[in-house]
């Protein structure tokens, strides 16, 4: 390698750390924002962009119907219809195109859906019947799983515009789910084991075989996000307890438990500075709180509206996170969660950084 090539890598290296140094040097404080519903009851946010676009589901007026939403600042929650049925979103990626799953007209059974501003809700098919889709990248690839014709087994797909949606196949066994994908289409998710009653969380990657993840030494784990590192974070039983803890993986080190904030904990999305977000039962195991953790602290509380639960389901780059919490009527609402103070540019584009030169780090080796 030139000294012109190596001296850039240099740099962004320098920056990585110190970007790590930024995020990990102490709990950042977070205020919570209540993001309403669209009448009734219950309103989850699952997934959120750099550009601050939250996505989810809310019940509408009466309490039996819910349908996706999409909720910017500034404006109220935008009701994204359905193909008929009921809905709900899951992610949403940096262009605002949303994807989840909606049941068909006619109560017919729930299909994968692709939705973007200025066009209506659209279909994306299935393996065989049901489908539901789970992540999407800046490119516009969408993951999910579907039920194949004529069974109950349920695969793995990846779908993107032009093709037939995938099917991403298993470990050996007869089902599995993707939930994440990153820019670069490697794909998470789980996939159950031959032979044994377990899943486990998987990576796959175009031209590979679909690679299993292990566990933190129990029988199951579970893969729910993956940055752009290749960073995954996810849920695994440990030995000795029936209990699990939220995980972290990267390739070429043993698989990280994050500990929990006292009972078993669960995590759902990563963001490119490391930072996973899940909930965990506090100690005693009757309640679960929303948690943030971040290299170098301890996993953090985020607390509630005023009720006893909250969990995280997502969370961009600047550090902002999403999910549901209870308020103290017992209702359960979408809410994200802001740092305080709110992160400047330079602390995303560190963020950023830090995931470059991860990425740059990975192919060298």
């Amino acid at each position: 390698m030139s000294t012109k090539r190596l001296l850039p890598l240099l740099f962004v290296g320098e920056v990585a750390l110190a970007a790590l140094a930024i995020t990990g040097a102490s709990a950042t404080q977070y205020t919570i924002i209540d993001l309403g519903v669209f009448g009734g009851y219950e309103g989850r946010a699952i997934g959120i962009n750099d550009s601050g676009q939250v996505v989810g589901y809310s019940d509408l007026s009466g309490g039996h119907t819910q349908h996706a939403f999409l909720w910017q600042s500034g404006s109220p929650m935008r009701d994204l219809g359905t193909l008929g049925g009921d809905s709900y979103a899951s992610s949403v990626n940096e262009s605002g195109q949303v994807v989840g799953a909606s049941w068909i007209a006619g109560n017919g059974p729930p299909h994968a859906f692709l939705w973007q501003s200025g066009s209506p809700m659209q279909d994306l098919g299935t393996l065989g019947s049901n489908s539901f889709a789970s992540g999407i990248n800046d490119s516009g690839q969408v993951v999910g799983a579907s039920w194949l014709t004529g069974s109950s087994s349920y695969h793995a797909f990846l779908w993107q515009s032009g093709s037939p949606m995938q099917n991403l196949g298993t470990l050996g066994g007869t089902t599995s789910w993707a939930d994440g994908i990153n820019n670069s289409g490697q794909v998470v998710g789980y996939s159950d084991i031959p032979g044994v009653s377990a899943a486990h969380a998987f990576l796959w990657q175009n031209g590979s075989p679909m690679r299993d993840l292990g566990t933190l030494g129990g029988y199951a784990s579970e893969a729910y996000g993956i940055n752009d590192s290749g960073q995954v974070a996810g849920d695994s039983d440990i030995p000795g307890v029936s209990a699990a803890h939220a995980f972290l993986w990267q390739d070429g080190s043993p698989m990280q438990d994050l500990g929990s904030l006292g009972g078993n904990s669960f995590a759902r999305s990563i963001n490119a500075c490391g930072q996973v977000v899940g909930y965990s039962y506090l100690t005693g195991g009757r309640h679960y709180h929303a948690f943030l953790w971040q290299n170098g602290s301890p996993m953090q509380d985020l607390g509630t509206l005023g009720g006893p639960t909250s969990i995280a389901y997502g969370i961009n780059d600047s550090g902002w996170v999403v999910g549901q919490a209870q308020n103290s009527a017992g209702n359960y609402h979408a809410v994200l969660w802001q740092p305080i103070p709110e992160p400047t540019t330079l602390l995303a584009l560190l963020c950023g950084l830090a995931g470059i030169s991860r990425m740059a780090m990975r192919r060298k080796s």
